[in-house]
C-alpha cells in the first residue's frame, strides 16, 4: 500500500485510526525520501513550466523599453482630464482695518521689547510690559477677526 493511495483514498477518514500507525509511519517515511531525492518523477509539470517560460519570453521580446514610442489613447485621455482640470486662482492677502493692525504692531513691539530686555541691561519694569503688549495684541486680533453671531447663513456664498 502507498502513503499517496492511503492520503487520497481516505482523505477524510482518521488515517491514524483506519490503518496500522507504524506502516502509515513507515510509507511516509519513504514518501518523503522519494520526494526529497528526486526519485519521483513530476510528470507533466516539468513540460508546463517550459510552456511557461516559452510563452513569457515570447511576451517579453515583444516589449521595448524606448521612451519615444508614439502615445496611445489612454495617454491621450490622461492629457485631456489634466486640460479641463481648475485652477484656482491665487487667494488675496486679508485687508486689516486699524485696530488689526495696531494689533500686529503691539505683537510685534511686545517680541521686541522681550528680545532687548533680554540681551541688553534695559529693564524699565521687568517682562512685564512686553507680556502685556503681546496679549493686548492677541486678544485684539482675536476680537477683531471673530465671525459675528448673527451670521446664520446655510448655504453658499459666492
Amino acid at each position: 500500500m502507498d502513503i499517496r493511495e492511503v492520503i487520497f483514498e481516505k482523505s477524510f477518514h482518521n488515517v491514524a485510526l483506519d490503518y496500522e500507525v507504524d506502516l502509515l509511519n513507515e510509507q511516509s517515511k519513504i514518501f518523503i525520501e522519494e520526494v526529497l531525492s528526486g526519485q519521483i518523477d513530476r510528470g507533466s509539470d516539468f513540460a508546463e513550466r517550459e510552456l511557461i517560460d516559452a510563452e513569457f519570453d515570447s511576451i517579453v521580446s515583444g516589449l521595448s523599453l524606448d521612451e519615444s514610442t508614439p502615445t496611445t489613447y489612454l495617454d491621450e485621455l490622461d492629457n485631456f482630464a489634466d486640460q479641463n482640470r481648475f485652477t484656482p486662482p491665487n487667494p488675496r492677502w486679508p485687508k486689516f482695518d486699524q485696530t488689526q493692525r495696531a494689533g500686529f504692531i503691539a505683537i510685534g513691539a511686545g517680541l521686541t521689547y522681550l528680545v532687548i530686555n533680554r540681551f541688553t541691561s534695559f529693564d524699565i519694569a521687568g517682562i512685564w510690559p512686553g507680556l502685556i503688549s503681546i496679549c493686548g495684541g492677541v486678544a485684539t486680533l482675536i476680537w477683531r477677526t471673530a465671525r459675528p453671531d448673527n451670521d446664520f447663513d446655510e448655504g453658499v456664498t459666492l
